[in-house]
């Protein structure tokens, strides 16, 4: 399956509360990944609300705002990929995810599903540092 990731940086909880139906990253200020995570069902911030006349709730509600915050205060990034795909019955963003994690491995996701079925990612817009630290490597060791 191929899946294009738009990536795009948000530099405040405010600006990532609506985010919804992808992946994200939380990025060290080293260019390291520390979590990857998905938003499927919910919304990345903020309160319940309704989308599309659908009660959402947050991921990450307003009590998270301040470790957020703090975190891109001090130089982390956090990125959110859109995803563009043919639609499948049988994908499951979580294997997105787990693709993401074993490819670029984080401080913070330890306990990961290996990959079901084959993925083909292509990263485009404001990709991550350590995406693009990965693929060079990847290809230097081709």
């Amino acid at each position: 399956m191929k899946i294009t990731i738009e990536w795009k940086v948000c530099r405040s909880y405010k600006e990532a509360e609506d985010f919804q139906n992808g992946v994200y990253l939380f990025e060290w200020w080293n260019g390291r990944p520390f979590y990857w995570g998905v938003v499927d069902k919910a919304i990345f911030g903020g309160n319940p609300r309704k989308v599309n006349g659908v009660k959402v709730n947050p991921r990450y509600g307003r009590s998270y705002k301040h470790l957020i915050s703090g975190f891109l205060r001090h130089g982390g990034m956090l990125y959110f990929g859109k995803l563009n795909y043919k639609k499948d019955k049988k994908f499951v963003l979580t294997n997105l995810e787990n693709f993401l994690i074993n490819k670029y491995p984080s401080e913070e996701n330890k306990e990961v599903e290996p990959v079901t079925g084959k993925l083909e990612v292509i990263h485009i817009g404001n990709i991550p540092s350590s995406i693009i630290w990965g693929e060079l490597a990847e290809r230097a060791l081709k």
